[in-house]
């Protein structure tokens, strides 16, 4: 049976409509779409690592290709914000006779933060001279989070002493392990480090005008000193004080050692510090240019504290006040018996929760050295 179309027309205007109208619907956007043409995006998702730096959307003009056409675009933020992306609206546009795709590229930004996956939307709108916008008007676009890495010291205070002739330092890579990369570290004396950053020491003494226990007691504060190069560490083919640690795709730490030297000038007491700097992350030579790691943007510093163990000169921590000492027999003050001391709860003899939470069995008694002659 051959249906006009114009017995077709006349059919669904008087009620008596041979096809459904959803089948009428989709012969109009057929027509229509056999004219100009139909435009739809290439896919529904899109995927993209962080440290990919960008994505390509294509939007493809289908069947059609009567007349020049052109539709726009919006990109819509969900769980992705703008600093996750750069992305400004736009329209493409195809000739008289084109068909086929057109692509546009969107800015991934490869932040510090740490993050889940996240997703934006792009929407085509407003087809002109004839265009339909096909099933595929919308395409969401998932970002993963993970990246080439942050760099960062693993703590932003390391403590050793003198005589343990080397310290290792660990550096972590974190926030995304993706690809082979490196960074610089440097080892610096103290010098450049803040009153605050270096601290100080308190110490306290009983004069000996009573042997009553507590009475009397006098404190005192010692800043630390600044260390320095060639008299609490030295630089050594083994353990150069500058270097570059290389990590591996998905390596997540890395560490160097300081070579150590006992610093017997009493003045560096109680302790000196020393600076660490790390600098110039990169990717390896053959790695692929979106892989871009990044230093923390506090954690790429930390201090070295070096204990003084050998001890303090005459007159460093008390300065003669206020009970002066002969010129022949000045105070030395205190020393440590060792660098370290390990407790666990066996040691205290701990059997119950009772014991453990009574504070006197949490009591470590450390020895100290005292220089003649005795205040008391």
């Amino acid at each position: 049976m051959k249906v006009s179309w114009l017995n077709l027309m006349r059919g669904f205007f008087s009620g008596k409509s041979l096809l459904p109208l959803a089948f009428l619907t989709f012969s109009l956007q057929a027509i229509i779409a056999d004219g100009s043409g139909m435009v739809q995006f290439a896919a529904s998702e899109y995927a993209v690592d962080e440290n990919d730096g960008s994505v390509t959307i294509t939007v493809n003009r289908e069947r059609g290709s009567a007349g020049a056409v052109s539709v726009s675009y919006e990109v819509e933020p969900l769980t992705a914000g703008e600093l996750d992306y750069s992305a400004t609206n736009g329209m493409l546009s195809w000739a008289d006779g084109e068909k086929g795709g057109k692509s546009f590229k969107i800015d991934i930004i490869n932040d510090t933060e740490n993050e889940p996956n996240e997703l934006f939307e792009i929407n085509l709108f407003n087809p002109e001279n004839g265009l339909v916008l096909g099933d595929l008007k919308s395409s969401s676009v998932l970002i993963y989070g993970s990246e080439s890495g942050t760099f960062q010291f693993a703590t932003e205070g390391y403590i050793t002493s003198e005589f343990d002739e080397t310290v290792e330092i660990l550096v972590t890579r974190g926030l995304g392990a993706k690809g082979a990369v490196q960074v610089d570290y440097e080892v610096k004396g103290g010098e450049n480090l803040t009153t605050a950053e270096i601290g100080a020491v308190q110490f306290a003494r009983r004069l000996p005008d009573t042997i009553v226990e507590n009475a009397n007691i006098e404190y005192t504060f010692k800043a630390g000193v600044p260390a320095k190069e060639g008299l609490d560490f030295i630089d050594t083919p083994l353990n150069p004080l500058k270097g570059t640690l290389v990590f591996r795709d998905y390596e997540m730490s890395k560490t160097f050692e300081i070579q150590l030297v006992p610093n017997r000038d009493g003045e560096a007491f109680p302790f000196t510090m020393a600076e660490l700097v790390l600098s110039n992350p990169r990717p390896l030579e053959d790695e692929s240019e979106n892989i871009q790691p990044v230093l923390h943007a506090d954690k790429f510093r930390s201090t070295l504290r070096i204990n003084d163990i050998s001890g303090p000169d005459t007159d460093v921590i008390w300065q003669q006040q206020p009970w002066p000492d002969t010129p022949g027999s000045r105070r030395r003050g205190f020393s440590f018996m060792k660098a370290r001391y390990k407790r666990s709860e066996s040691l205290f003899g701990v059997k119950t929760q009772e014991e453990f939470d009574n504070p006197s069995y949490r009591l470590i008694s450390i020895p100290v050295m005292r220089a003649l002659p005795y205040d008391a």
